[in-house]
């Protein structure tokens, strides 16, 4: 139903043709004559047209699911824009969130050896928690606390160190501190989890970021906590065997976090990931060193405090390293995401625009070759082929419209029905030919004489034609109909000789419907020729002119 709707203005109007045959008539037919204005209107409403609004919406269908795929693709690559530019904002803030854990972590071990005994430190402990402070004020700096929803408990966990870090030295400090660096993994995570870095798509971002922000800060902060209870037992005496077990379990945790890390490393699939393994494997050197220190410490055998604190530094220090090289490759990736993305929008706007432009062109071009094609159609139609004047359904409907016309405004007009006497005799003497001829060349002789354009020829039957001559009177019409008889006179035709022809004249009256006005011009056509023919005679009916 809906494609019959949309159909093409021409299919219809083909079907109308096969019920409304648009050949000229070849007599007088008392019943086409007899079509009041009413039946002329409907079918000039039938007339083939463009139809602009159907149109408009046969092509703004397509245009319609066009523009929402793109939009939808659009929607699309907009949200993995914005999903990887968070995830960048992600790890900017994972990034201060860790170094302000490992400033926090080195404070804790110095803590506890002050705890111990060892009164040396105080000046590092001084210079530490100014980075401490550094560190925490960048963080709390950084918009991105807001948007992930932790500026809140950043600056809880800051007021919480704060109050730690200045009372006099404790034994649980060392817990208290560790609860806060927990705390602050926490939220580590949790950067992780509202920017989407844990959502990458990419298996090698789901492994820096796991590297990132789970594998290396949880062997930092083991070492962390080695280093700081090896040096705090260090300066306190030799260890009982409940604080041997414990070092030793605290060594063999880091090495398990390092095989852990070292499989991640390893299943890297870029090619930056071999300077990550490279850099891990020097890491994981310095890192046995420290774990041989801290079993050698348990055993009384190790370096002093200070020198063992630094080695364990030494070997976060490693750590970050890798950490450095994981996220520069993260922020590589992501950056490469975007600008693939932004290529991608960019080509999708432009092959959209011209998919928009092409399909606007075609249907632009099919409108006007549509229009083209109604308009030869409306020629067909009403255009008689051997002479180009108007036909019969031309004339009826032209004749109805200025029949509504005159009604409506107090108009005159007058009609003029001629044809060419004795042309039977022309037909058996010369041919149907040469006859055509004659008619054709009456028809240019009737365009040469009106006014144009107000004027109008209409052939109406075999030699039948009429003038439609709109504000004109009986007088002026017939003056027109003598011009047009004399001229036709005054050219003789090569093939048939002279010709003439027979007119009758009738002018409009108010309320008159179609028939009787031709009826009218009929019967004066017919007294030219009773009367002689070649001559203009006026309907009887009519007033003196």
């Amino acid at each position: 139903m809906y494609l019959e709707w949309l159909a093409s203005p021409h299919d219809r109007y083909t079907k109308g043709m096969q019920r409304q045959p648009s050949a000229p008539d070849t007599g007088h037919d008392d019943a086409k004559r007899r079509t009041g204005a009413q039946g002329a209107g409907r079918a000039a409403e039938c007339s083939p047209r463009p139809r602009l609004p159907r149109f408009i919406l046969l092509a703004a269908v397509p245009l319609t699911l066009l523009s929402l795929t793109f939009v939808l693709y659009c929607a699309d690559l907009l949200e993995q824009l914005h999903s990887a530019r968070l995830e960048l904002q992600g790890v900017e803030y994972a990034r201060k969130l860790q170094h302000t854990n490992m400033a926090l972590a080195r404070l804790r071990g110095l803590t506890r050896m002050r705890a111990a005994g060892d009164v040396g430190v105080e000046s590092q402990i001084a210079v530490d928690r100014v980075s401490l402070e550094a560190e925490l004020a960048d963080v709390l700096a950084d918009p991105a606390g807001e948007a992930f929803g932790l500026h809140g408990e950043v600056l809880e966990i800051e007021r919480t160190l704060w109050q730690e870090l200045d009372r006099p030295a404790a034994p649980d400090s060392f817990a208290r501190l560790t609860a806060q660096i927990d705390r602050l993994r926490e939220l580590l995570l949790r950067t992780a989890e509202r920017s989407r870095l844990l959502l990458d798509p990419d298996i090698d971002g789901y492994y820096l970021v796991t590297l990132l922000v789970d594998r290396v800060p949880s062997l930092i902060e083991s070492i962390g906590q080695l280093r700081g209870l090896g040096a705090g037992f260090h300066v306190a005496g030799a260890m009982d065997r409940e604080q041997l077990s414990l070092v030793e379990r605290r060594v063999e945790g880091i090495r398990h976090d390092m095989a852990v890390v070292g499989r991640m490393v390893r299943a890297l699939q870029q090619a930056e990931g071999r300077s990550i393994e490279q850099r891990f494997d020097a890491s994981r050197d310095h890192i046995e060193q420290f774990l041989a220190a801290s079993l050698a410490i348990a055993t009384g055998k190790g370096p002093d405090s200070l020198l063992f604190f630094e080695l364990g530094s030494e070997a976060i220090s490693l750590c970050r390293g890798v950490c450095r090289e994981a996220r520069a490759l993260l922020v590589s990736l992501l950056e490469h995401r975007i600008d693939r993305l932004r290529t991608r929008l960019g080509l999708g706007a432009a092959a959209f625009t011209a998919t928009l432009a092409l399909v606007l062109f075609l249907f632009a071009a099919y409108y006007r070759g549509e229009g083209r094609f109604i308009r030869r159609l409306q020629e067909l139609a009403t255009v008689d082929p051997l002479t180009g004047a108007g036909n019969r359904r031309a004339f009826d409907e032209a004749l109805a419209r200025q029949i509504e016309t005159a009604d409506r405004y107090d108009r005159a007009f007058s009609v003029v029905a001629f044809d060419i006497d004795c042309f039977k005799e022309i037909n058996d003497m010369h041919g149907h030919e040469a006859g055509d001829g004659v008619i054709r060349r009456l028809a240019g002789i009737a365009r040469e004489t009106i006014r144009h354009p107000i004027d109008r020829v209409y052939r109406t039957g075999g030699d039948e034609f009429h003038l439609l001559l709109p504000e004109t009177d009986l007088a002026g019409a017939q003056g027109l109909a003598e011009r047009f008889r004399a001229a036709m006179a005054e050219n003789p035709f090569d093939d048939t000789g002279p010709a003439s022809i027979s007119l009758g004249v009738a002018q409009y009256r108010r309320g008159e419907i179609l028939c009787d006005l031709l009826k009218r011009a009929d019967i004066a056509l017919y007294l030219a020729k009773r009367d002689g023919r070649n001559r203009v005679v006026a309907s009887p009916e009519e007033p003196p002119a």
